[in-house]
């Protein structure tokens, strides 16, 4: 068997002219994306800080509190997979009910189940950025988002965004 036969094929199956102009597209290809393509993500890399963002959930069970007290550095869960960003810290205190009395004055009591958690998450977020993401989710101060992670999902307020250093 030879290997270019009479028509110009390598092997008998792929001619030779084909066969070089596909390597060729493939390497321009090539050049092309380290070109252009890599230099992009490094630099997208490159400008990613770590970001503090403290949530404030109001009328939560003390239970997913106590979780989240217990597991600083539990990684947050979005979309059934793990995400960068994880808990730092994460505090209680009771929560209010208001209530009337008989005369129709407001009255203020704690709730005898419900905290509001405060809880710190710490990302990696461009400062420059148009938007500010934590995993899947955008973060703005008085912005409701969920803080989950794998064994506690709660609904909250971003009430402060801190970028070190700044």
């Amino acid at each position: 068997m030879k290997l270019v036969d009479e028509k110009g094929r390598l092997f008998g199956l792929l001619n030779v002219i084909d066969l070089a102009v596909l390597v060729m597209v493939i390497v321009l290809g090539a050049g092309l994306f380290v070109k252009v393509v890599l230099p992009r993500l490094a630099d997208e890399e490159s400008k990613l800080r770590d970001v503090y963002i403290t949530v404030v959930s109001r009328g939560r069970p003390e239970g997913a509190a106590l979780e989240l007290m217990n597991n600083p550095g539990a990684p947050l869960v979005a979309k059934n997979d793990f995400v960068d960003g994880e808990i730092v810290s994460a505090s209680y205190t009771p929560s209010v009910n208001i209530g009337y009395d008989e005369f129709g004055n407001a009255v203020i009591t704690e709730h005898p189940y419900n905290v509001d958690i405060t809880v710190v998450i710490k990302g990696q977020a461009d400062p420059e950025a148009a938007v500010f993401t934590v995993g899947t989710q955008e973060m703005r101060i008085g912005y409701t988002i969920y803080v989950k992670t794998q064994r506690v999902e709660i609904v909250g307020v971003i009430e402060g965004i801190e970028f070190p250093g700044e």
